[in-house]
């Protein structure tokens, strides 16, 4: 007994060492282009777990050797800061009085193509979505994996227009199939639009990111709506996943395919982002910035695009600010950014799951 006490202790030393150095490679991650170091951000993606774990980790050796206490504890302070990110408790939210009257909605969905190869389900999915924008009433929404038919059941754009009362809509369409089928990402609004452009990538990608010039009662805004890159895993790539998860061998091929993607889906998305700040850092405008990221909040994708944006969800979020839908429901990937000039009210994110992400909605005011 004693032998096999001695060699458990031995194993979670070794655990903990690792873990801990996960979680500041994590801390890292925010700091390191993915092109120089993409694993970095392997790490970031999973802050919220390793955060946990280490967590558990401090119990553990507090309760069993409270020497060995002094690494999580440590990387446990350093990281602390981090956690608003991913948990807000409304501390930090600002009084209405402190703003101007008024303010414009805004809102932010990947609808998942309308729910659209649910065979059985999509009407149900797309009704529940029509009827969640509705509800919000946003004054601008911005919508990814859009999609939409010109004319029939599936003209989601006219749909939009009648039913959720949009009067302005720029749509921008980067794949098409059979001449009628259209994907691609939309930003609707209520006040007219007097420019929209597109964010030329230099990668070839089937993600895209567009702006929109906006002249709303209080400022004109040039709104991007974002889809970053996205990992590219296809349907074998989680029947593999799944498998794994039910006990079944590691194959290796698999998983270096699906490392490869992961990788590149980083490098990919870093040098977006470089793209997306050049043309967000020659606005004529105070900017707006919503969309899927494809990354959390400790990310270099994140800390590149909040340089000089504000996050709606850190300034008046509420709870576990999850926007992913998964098992482990910790993953942000889902935001409002926005010019400091103004400020964020009333942050919501509706927990209904149409699509594989939750709507995200924020009221934006003007400071006095």
């Amino acid at each position: 007994m004693a032998r096999f006490l001695n060699y458990f202790k031995r194993l979670m030393i070794v655990v903990t060492v690792l873990l801990n150095t996960a979680l500041a490679a994590a801390v890292l991650a925010q700091y390191i282009n993915p092109k120089t170091i993409w694993i970095f951000s392997v790490a970031g993606w999973i802050f919220p777990i390793l955060f946990l774990i280490n967590f558990f980790l401090l119990g553990f050796w507090i309760i069993v050797r409270i020497k060995y206490s002094l690494l999580p504890l440590t990387i446990l302070f350093i990281s602390m800061p981090l956690v608003r990110d991913f948990v807000s408790f409304g501390f930090n939210k600002h009084k209405p009085e402190h703003a101007e009257p008024g303010g414009i909605r805004i809102m932010s969905y990947n609808v998942r193509n309308f729910d659209l190869y649910n065979w059985t389900n999509n009407e149900r999915s797309r009704k529940g979505m029509i009827s969640i924008i509705k509800d919000e009433n946003p004054d601008i929404a911005c919508f990814q994996e859009y999609y939409t038919q010109d004319t029939g059941f599936y003209n989601n754009t006219a749909l939009l227009r009648t039913k959720a009362g949009f009067k302005y809509a720029h749509v921008e369409i980067n794949y098409v199939l059979q001449k009628k089928q259209k994907w691609g990402i939309a930003t609707f609004t209520n006040y007219p639009i007097i420019n929209k452009g597109v964010v030329k990538f230099s990668t070839r990608t089937k993600n895209i990111a567009i702006y929109t010039d906006i002249v709303t009662p209080s400022d004109t805004f040039r709104v991007f709506n974002v889809h970053l890159q996205s990992y590219r895993l296809a349907q074998k790539d989680y029947n593999y996943i799944d498998s794994l998860q039910q006990g079944k061998p590691i194959d290796g091929e698999s998983n270096k395919r699906i490392a490869n993607k992961i990788k590149n889906a980083f490098i990919v998305r870093a040098e977006q982002v470089l793209t997306l700040t050049d043309y967000i850092s020659k606005s004529p405008y105070k900017v707006i910035l919503c969309g899927d990221f494809n990354d959390t909040p400790i990310s270099y994708t994140y800390d590149q695009l909040t340089k000089n944006l504000s996050d709606a969800f850190i300034e008046s979020g509420w709870g576990i600010g999850h926007t992913y839908i998964s098992p482990i429901p910790l993953f942000r990937i889902d935001f409002i950014l926005f010019d400091p000039a103004y400020r964020a009210y009333d942050y919501r994110c509706i927990h209904k799951n149409y699509s594989d992400h939750y709507p995200i909605s924020t009221l934006l005011r003007k400071e006095k």
